[in-house]
């Protein structure tokens, strides 16, 4: 992940925080890349899955057999369902986690807020709260 996206890619893991699970499961060179240049000389990991939790996937591959008349080759994962967490998951009380902002409050600021794209998306984002916790 040299590249520019994936230097965003890197910053994002460990502040949200997930798991890049392409690189966790070590594949063989060709059983990784997910893109081909039209010429076929260069091959690149493009597509990325990343989880929330290391456990829950078993394998994470491409499927080089398919036929799609794309130049990315298909990303598939292997997912380990529980039925336990699964009906925990439905019965787990509402979280008291979540704010809630004024209306107006939100408005005024949204209105007043410099919208330009910074190079550090973290800097955007903790301004525009900062604002809106004022």
């Amino acid at each position: 992940m040299g590249d520019r996206n994936g230097n965003r890619l890197a910053k994002l893991l460990p502040a949200a925080p997930l798991f890049h699970q392409n690189s966790f499961l070590q594949k063989k060179e060709h059983r990784r890349w997910t893109w081909e240049s039209p010429h076929g000389t260069t091959h690149a990991e493009l597509d990325h899955i990343l989880t929330n939790r290391k456990w829950c996937l078993l394998d994470v591959g491409v499927t080089p057999s398919l036929c799609s008349g794309s130049d990315h080759r298909l990303l598939r994962a292997k997912i380990r369902s529980s039925h336990k967490l699964r009906k925990i998951s439905q019965h787990r009380a509402m979280s008291s986690k979540h704010v809630i902002y004024d209306g107006d409050v939100l408005n005024d600021v949204l209105s007043r807020y410099d919208w330009q794209v910074l190079d550090d998306s973290t800097e955007d984002y903790d301004a525009l709260v900062g604002d809106l916790l004022c």
